[in-house]
């Protein structure tokens, strides 16, 4: 039997890979309390934080110290763009990876110490290979 879980805030039941866990602190003890919350409220949730002063501050704080930790992730990227506007270096129209054309494509970096050797990939091929690159870390 599966187990179902009740989305504290629209009040229906979602399979657990559809839920989010969130912890609450409720009473003076400061103890916490489990709420589930479907993924679609919870991303409700989450940009309305965003909105707000106290929620833009932290992301610009996330943000800032993210691009701080990863400095030269920030620099390749930098660079390619740099490039391509020069027309020193030119993006591809096809995917490298499935050989599709689609709208955008996105630059990959296997190796960010050679910022300038970049795969071309499509959104969906782009998203396995940093999973693939993350899984071996």
């Amino acid at each position: 039997m599966d187990t179902s879980f009740k989305c504290c805030h629209c009040k229906l039941y979602y399979k657990e890979s559809d839920v989010t866990v969130i912890y609450k602190t409720k009473n003076k003890y400061d103890n916490l309390i489990k709420y589930y919350m479907c993924n679609v409220c919870n991303n409700k949730r989450i940009r309305a934080y965003g909105k707000t002063e106290i929620g833009r501050k932290k992301i610009n704080e996330a943000v800032k110290k993210s691009t701080m930790k990863h400095w030269h992730k920030q620099y390749a990227r930098l660079l390619v763009s740099s490039h391509i506007k020069s027309g020193k270096l030119i993006k591809s129209s096809k995917c490298e990876n499935c050989g599709e054309s689609p709208k955008k494509i996105e630059g990959h970096h296997t190796n960010y110490s050679k910022p300038l050797e970049v795969v071309w990939l499509c959104k969906k091929c782009h998203r396995l290979a940093d999973k693939i690159i993350n899984n071996n870390l």
